[in-house]
């Protein structure tokens, strides 16, 4: 196995590992490619994902944003997440609140990579 795969499914390992453990409960996309992620420090937009389920009813479902509130090292792991899904083609599940918006858009705080 070449160096960048081992690290990719050590990323994606991690990331389920932690999406299951801190955030119980299910997720509420379906499975989803991403087709774009922008990152503006610990600001992650996420597009391509069907994000019709709208739990906290958001003015805006083009794309979806890392919640703000967690702690950066949180932000920082599901922007990692995010990002390594994106660039490989990974499917996802990602978790949005069904009590915030952030910025009039789904607040994400949970992903699971296939």
């Amino acid at each position: 196995m070449g160096k960048g795969k081992g690290i990719s499914g050590a990323v994606f390992a991690l990331a389920a590992t932690i999406s299951l453990a801190a955030d119980a409960g299910s997720f509420v996309t379906n499975w989803g490619v991403i087709t774009q992620v922008e990152s503006y420090g610990d600001d992650t937009h996420v597009y391509g994902l069907n994000l019709a389920p709208n739990p906290g009813s958001c003015a805006n479902t083009g794309y979806a944003k890392v919640d703000y509130r967690l702690t950066a090292a949180k932000k920082e792991g599901l922007s990692r997440v995010l990002t390594s899904a994106f660039l490989s083609g990974r499917q996802v599940k990602v978790k949005l609140q069904s009590d915030y918006c952030e910025g009039g858009y789904p607040a994400v705080y949970g992903v699971l990579v296939q």
